[in-house]
């Protein structure tokens, strides 16, 4: 797995706490009491309510000791850019609104998972990927728009958050965990067009959406994304080159356009009813 920095002896620290219920960080990461704030000029939330690790490249999160309910993550500790969040960094923490800045580029396993007080999620642009069960059971999440160079989605990323109603995937992801988004009601799902691999096993069982949109980019579908809920799928470009079993549950019809390509050889037709439209 790539990493935006090697903190080596902090990674296997971190991953054991997590398996052993994300502990304290040890006392060596210390934290930032005595260190510079960010460079937003106020706005950001003091370096002090961190702990972290700073590397001759970088900075990391390891964990929110804070007691706002609003965070605004620096950009800068110690004069370096914070790239990582790393795991279980505010699991279990009482906050309501996060800012993640542009120079984040990775989201650890469990770094928000159990926030039931998280109601609002502003990503920067740069996450390049979020990792396993990072927003696991984040249960007022209403929406969230992911960031535009997302890669990488991991297993059950946004899995239990059951008042998710709308997500938008951007056009960079190419990786998607299973059930990422499994027992989340959502009801509008916004594929961007550019996005080319949608979707893994149980991504979306729980969502309550009936329609979906699927943009002419997309080239390959996952099995089992969906289950039962969605009823009408229309495809904007040609029948996808790579399907799993059964993609989108078991009532739905799909739409295509007349003029694209691949609909007569399908595997879809196996399943569903398919018509054509102008």
């Amino acid at each position: 797995m790539k990493k935006a920095f090697s903190f080596a002896l902090i990674l296997v620290v971190t991953i054991v706490l997590c398996f052993t219920g994300c502990g304290k960080a040890p006392d060596e990461i210390g934290s930032a009491a005595q260190s510079e704030s960010g460079t937003n000029q106020g706005q950001e939330t003091s370096a002090s309510d961190f702990k972290y690790s700073v590397n001759e490249e970088a900075a990391a999160i390891t964990e929110y000791i804070g007691t706002d309910k609003t965070v605004v993550i620096p950009e800068k500790i110690e004069g370096k850019n914070v790239t990582t969040i790393f795991s279980c960094a505010f699991q279990n923490k009482s906050i309501k609104k996060v800012i993640i800045p542009s120079t984040v580029t990775q989201i650890w396993d469990h770094a928000f998972a159990y926030c039931d007080s998280l109601k609002v999620v502003i990503f920067g642009d740069n996450v390049t990927e979020i990792m396993e069960q990072a927003f696991y059971k984040c249960t007022l999440l209403a929406e969230i728009v992911l960031p535009q160079k997302l890669e990488k989605l991991g297993h059950q990323a946004f899995s239990s958050c059951s008042s998710l109603k709308k997500v938008l995937i951007p056009k960079n992801m190419n990786q998607m965990g299973m059930e990422a988004f499994l027992s989340c009601p959502i009801e509008e799902l916004i594929l961007e067009d550019g996005i080319k691999k949608f979707g893994a096993y149980a991504s979306f069982w729980g969502a309550t959406l009936k329609e979906l949109t699927i943009p002419a980019s997309v080239e390959e579908i996952s099995e089992y994304t969906f289950h039962d809920h969605l009823e009408k799928v229309t495809f904007l470009g040609d029948a996808p080159k790579e399907l799993g079993k059964q993609p989108f549950g078991t009532n739905a019809t799909i739409y295509y356009k007349k003029g694209t390509n691949g609909w007569e050889d399908t595997a879809l037709k196996k399943e569903y009813q398919l018509i054509a439209q102008k």
